[in-house]
């Protein structure tokens, strides 16, 4: 009985690790006009991998305007990434349809799993975070995470400078002068 109740429990219990999802650079400062790419990385991954994540990144849309994602095909072959933008949020969603021993096989170290592009619209800070997300191993069990935020700091640009003349330019310009003033003169 008490082996019973054992195995029981195990079958039920939550895994004790947590992943960390990493919003990468965590601070940035640009000019507007900028693309500003900021990496969404997962680290401290348990033998089980990942197999599927759906999350909403919040970021502030008077700063920045959302430009697109790339995936960064860290789930194998998956029914892609599906990015969703409401307002200040965007939501991201993959799906790996691969074989959950092979796709943990396939993931060692830290992964990327997508990069968010933005345009810097507006002088301002725009926080970048996480409001919500669940990710799941390669079985489609939850799994725990934490996750940092970032910030994006968007400066007034500097006008392009106004191009100046180069010396071979100028010397070019006076002789070509000299020539024309030279006919022109009255011959006497």
């Amino acid at each position: 009985m008490q082996t019973a109740l054992v195995v029981a429990a195990g079958a039920f219990s939550v895994q004790a690790q947590a992943y960390t999802v990493s919003l990468l650079p965590a601070a940035q400062t640009v000019s507007t006009g900028a693309t500003v790419a900021v990496d969404v990385m997962l680290s401290d991954l348990s033998s089980q991998g990942v197999g599927s994540y759906d999350f909403v990144l919040g970021f502030d849309s008077n700063v920045l305007g959302f430009d697109r994602v790339e995936d960064g095909f860290s789930l194998g072959i998956a029914l892609g990434l599906v990015p969703t933008l409401t307002g200040n949020s965007l939501r991201l969603i993959d799906f790996s349809l691969d074989d959950p021993l092979w796709l943990a096989s396939q993931q060692a170290g830290d992964l990327t799993l997508f990069t968010v592009y933005f345009n810097a619209v507006n002088v301002g800070s725009s926080l970048l975070n996480m409001l919500t997300g669940t990710l799941s191993d390669v079985n489609g069990d939850i799994v725990s995470f934490t996750s940092n935020s970032a910030t994006v700091t968007v400066q007034a640009g500097t006008p392009a400078p106004m191009p100046e003349p180069g010396t071979v330019g100028l010397l070019l310009a006076a002789a070509v002068s000299a020539a024309l003033a030279r006919r022109r003169q009255p011959q006497g």
